[in-house]
């Protein structure tokens, strides 16, 4: 009998033994992740991982694991949910470092052109790695392209230190030539063409730099060959008109005029109609130069029949006739077309014609300022006005409340979750704080509850962010989710709320009215 009991147990051990070792750990979701990864499954996967994930929600490394997966997928929104979780977390491994989070979540930023929250994470970059030389490049160009070019300088020059390609050095060519620092321009160009002699913008801006510093003949050689060899009309034209100008200026005034007819007739092949009016007022000052009027009024005679308002013609037309006659008149006093062939030189080109020509500008205007130096924004007290029919009160709540400097836009969002009658747990980490808080809190049956505050003034709240906020809400297993906002929902956003069951909207007017007493 005791040996029939050994046995049972000894079998019941052995089956005990083999569930914990064999079967359970096979059918744990990371485990069932792995065998899925292997099948190049990887929305099955991302499924298993989020399984384990509701198990430990501070599973810093499983989110990395989905981020890395949905960056596979080129699902980039979902992957940014997941980095910004792992920082939320705060805590980080061997093979989850912080930099490389911050690096995934700024690449991520800017593929979905989200271009100000990269610009902030390629700060957050600089703040634990200061030579990181993608984030110098991504800042610096960032900056360019919104124009700030004081403030890019100073990235670009860390930059070309760190490294040696084509479009560093171009951008610092550019950023150079904005800032007038012309000898650095020709620099960089200079750099930037001994790695792609052939660019043809390389090619044109040194040309506009050497313009600057005066070395007509090293630009003329320059844009000689360019002229030469480019094949695009568009190019060919500015090259071309370039050239001829850089002749003038270098008192080569046959030549200059000699290149400018050659650019006339070349307009009038191409059919090129506005161009033909530019190039037959460029070659009339051409010949006002040389001293050859009658010349000169014979072109812009030509023009005046095919455009009789380009340019005031009629009174250069005038001027040109005063100044033929003005041997027989010569008082002195008169005017002169000759006093207007300084201006039309200079104004050739635009002090801003390189920099609308470059490809460099963004068509996306972000606060970058912002970003660098924190203003100190007014309080929303400094903003109340007194109505007639209610003294002290505050005439527009919402816009004192998207003034509120970052601290006390944060504390308003705090009361504005109490007054809805959620217990705040928790200030979640965002990298929009600005324009954002979000908010971990708990409802009065003790329900987790995310709220998202956002001030956003230009532009209005999309379906895009919506579905964040719901995937948002199912990350951290929150029973529902309310999303404040001072900006109105766009046509799909408010379509597809119908569908997210688990979002909770307060529109512009609603928080103009809850914000009664809190500012």
């Amino acid at each position: 009998m005791l040996t029939v009991f050994l046995i049972i147990l000894v079998i019941i051990l052995l089956s005990g033994a083999v569930y914990l070792l064999v079967v359970k750990p096979k059918q744990s979701p990371l485990n069932r992740a792995m065998e899925l990864l292997k099948q190049n499954k990887l929305l099955e996967a991302i499924d298993e991982y989020r399984k384990s994930i509701a198990l430990k929600t501070d599973a810093f490394d499983i989110h990395y694991k989905i981020a890395v997966l949905y960056n596979k997928l080129k699902n980039y929104d979902q992957s940014i949910i997941h980095l910004n979780e792992i920082l939320r977390i705060d805590k980080y491994s061997v093979e989850v470092q912080k930099l490389t989070v911050l690096k995934m979540l700024a690449q991520a930023y800017y593929l979905i052109n989200d271009i100000e929250k990269a610009f902030r994470t390629f700060f957050e970059i600089l703040k634990i790695n200061e030579d990181d030389d993608e984030a110098y490049y991504h800042i610096a160009f960032i900056a360019l392209g919104q124009g700030e070019f004081d403030i890019a300088q100073r990235y670009f020059e860390k930059l070309v230190h760190l490294r040696d390609d084509f479009e560093s050095f171009f951008g610092a060519g550019i950023c150079s030539f904005q800032n007038k620092k012309n000898a650095d321009a020709v620099k960089y160009f200079k750099e930037a063409l001994s790695l792609r002699p052939n660019s043809d913008i390389a090619v044109l801006a040194i040309c506009f730099a050497l313009q600057r510093v005066q070395k007509f003949s090293e630009a003329i050689a320059y844009i000689g060959k360019l002229a030469g060899r480019i094949t695009e009309d568009e190019v060919k034209y500015i090259s071309k008109r370039l050239l001829s100008f850089l002749n003038l200026e270098a008192d080569k005034n046959e030549e200059g005029i000699r290149l400018l007819e050659e650019l006339l007739n070349f307009t009038r092949e191409k059919n090129m109609h506005e161009e033909v009016k530019l190039s037959l007022y460029d070659i009339g000052f051409a010949c006002i130069k040389n001293n050859q009027l009658n010349q000169a009024y014979k072109y812009w005679e030509e023009l005046y029949k095919i455009d009789n308002t380009y340019e005031d013609t009629r009174e250069l037309l005038n001027l040109i006739k005063k100044d033929i006659n003005r041997a027989s008149i010569d008082d002195g006093f008169e005017n002169s077309i000759y006093d207007y062939v300084d201006d039309w030189e200079r104004s050739a080109f635009p002090s801003n014609f390189l920099w609308n020509i470059c490809g460099l500008k963004s068509d996306q205007i972000i606060d970058i300022k912002n970003v660098l130096v924190p203003a100190k924004m007014p309080k929303a007290r400094e903003h109340r006005q007194a109505s007639a029919g209610e003294p002290g009160e505050t005439v527009d709540r919402l816009t004192a409340f998207c003034s509120l400097d970052n601290e006390s836009f944060r504390m308003a969002s705090s009361r504005l979750a109490l007054k809805l009658g959620y217990k705040v747990d928790e200030i979640l980490h965002t990298y929009k704080d600005s324009d954002g808080v979000d908010i971990l809190s708990q409802s009065a049956d003790n329900d987790r509850v995310l709220v998202w505050v956002r001030r956003w003034k230009d532009s209005k709240v999309g379906e895009i962010s919506l579905r964040n906020f719901a995937q948002a809400i199912n990350d951290i297993r929150a029973k529902k989710g309310v999303f404040i906002t001072s900006a109105e929902l766009t046509g799909a956003a408010q379509h597809s709320l119908g569908k997210l069951s688990k979002v909770n909207v307060v529109y512009p007017a609603d928080l103009n009215d809850l914000l009664k007493g809190l500012i």
